[in-house]
């Protein structure tokens, strides 16, 4: 079997003779792929710990690296072929990877064909790290009409209890999880977080039930964790209930929303609205988060989330690949700018309680 064909190694000055970069930069041998230089290798071993460990470091230091094994790659060309010819190599792949990542998207009527899952919301049906393959047209889920118009639905939440009713931002569990970081003034909170069941919370014809959820562990090992979460949702009066089979979508949050902190979600849609005027609007849910995307606020920035609209999905999930979505990760670490992104990892909602 002939070797693959290795970078020329490039003439060494200045910064090329640093002992770290001689190291980095020195061949190895591997079995079957023959002859590399190190910093593959290294590269390789820090996906692998990142995997086993999911520690931040690992992510950081190999997405370092990468940016130096691009670097260096260049610098090695240009020294060994002169700038001009280096220049025009790295135009051409360019290109290509253009022409590929257009025609893909062409093909299968997305903007974009390739995504990477990077938190947590959608265990245990997807991982975190998980690379998944998107394609365009009809979304399956639950669709129905409403006579109103569909901006009844958004983040105003009215809140029904024995004792009356209150509105807040977002939703109850979102309140009172900051009233409680604040000292807990509010007693209202104080019945919820014993009694859920005694709480219901309605955005437009959506209502939503409130209950203990189990929270079991990844390996099934332990006690589960009662946790509070949405148990029931109904529409007009009318539950709907969690179905595996309806499609996960990946989405762009609008500008100033909560979840425009982190780009792209990945999302399975729950629900999708037609309103009087011909508008259709999408309700989704992580499903190992405890309440819908609208549902989401940030009372210490006042951001919430709206429904999805149609000009906001990227394309709808036909396929995935494990692990390969980590390399995204390398790249922008998520949970720099998200550092809930990871939360959950360990564990799930039981069946059940999606």
């Amino acid at each position: 079997m002939s070797e693959p064909a290795k970078k020329p190694s490039a003439p060494r000055s200045g910064w090329a003779e640093h002992p770290l970069v001689l190291a980095l930069t020195s061949p190895v041998n591997l079995p079957v792929v023959g002859e590399v230089p190190m910093y593959y290798f290294v590269l390789l071993l820090l996906f692998v710990f990142y995997i086993l460990s999911k520690n931040i470091l690992f992510g950081l230091t190999a997405g370092l690296l990468m940016v130096f094994i691009v670097v260096w790659e260049f610098y090695a060309g240009a020294k060994e072929g002169g700038l001009k010819n280096e220049l025009k190599n790295t135009a051409i792949a360019i290109l290509v990877a253009l022409i590929v990542w257009f025609g893909s998207g062409w093909v299968l009527q997305t903007p974009t064909p390739i995504n990477a899952i990077v938190s947590c919301s959608m265990r245990p049906a997807y991982e975190r790290g998980d690379m998944v393959f998107l394609k365009g047209g009809d979304i399956k889920t639950l669709q129905v009409n409403y006579a109103g118009p569909v901006s009844d639905i958004n983040s105003s939440a009215i809140i029904t209890s024995a004792d009356g009713t209150f509105e807040i931002n977002g939703s109850l569990l979102a309140y009172c999880s900051y009233d409680r970081s604040i000292g807990g003034k509010d007693g209202r909170c104080q019945v919820f977080l014993q009694q859920p069941g005694a709480f219901s919370e309605t955005h437009g014809p959506i209502k939503f039930t409130y209950g203990a959820c189990p929270r079991v562990k990844a390996d099934g090992s332990g006690t589960p964790v009662q946790t509070i979460c949405v148990v029931g949702t109904s529409f007009e009066g009318k539950p709907i209930a969690y179905d595996p089979s309806y499609e996960l979508i990946v989405y762009g949050p609008k500008s100033g929303e909560l979840y425009a902190r982190v780009g792209d979600i990945v999302h399975r849609v729950r629900l999708a609205v037609k309103g009087a005027d011909g508008t259709t609007i999408y309700l989704t849910k992580g499903d190992n988060n405890p309440i819908f995307d609208l549902q989401a606020y940030d009372y210490s920035t006042s951001q919430g989330n709206m429904p999805v609209k149609f000009d906001q999905i990227r394309g709808h999930v036909f396929a995935r690949l494990p692990f390969v979505g980590n390399l995204k990760l390398f790249i922008t670490p998520q949970i720099l700018t998200d550092p809930a992104s990871q939360s959950g990892c360990d564990t799930n909602f039981a069946d059940g309680y999606r």
